[in-house]
């Protein structure tokens, strides 16, 4: 399981954390939550790793509903 991951896990069990985190109203904001929600529990997670698990989920949003 990488940094993320644990994040994840650890967000899908807290909906407090969950409810806090999708109310972020930019990239920005919700990297500085993750960020710091991973500091607090000693879970290093960069900026440049969210981007680019954002940049996946979209890239592999985009593939399904777009035709090839």
């Amino acid at each position: 399981m990488n940094n993320f991951d644990e994040i994840r896990r650890i967000v899908l069990e807290d909906r407090g954390l969950m409810t806090t985190l999708t109310s972020a109203a930019t990239d920005a904001e919700l990297f500085a939550a993750v960020v710091a929600l991973g500091r607090e529990r000693g879970i290093i997670v960069a900026d440049a790793e969210l981007e680019e698990i954002v940049r996946a989920n979209r890239r592999a949003w985009f593939e399904r509903w777009i035709p090839l």
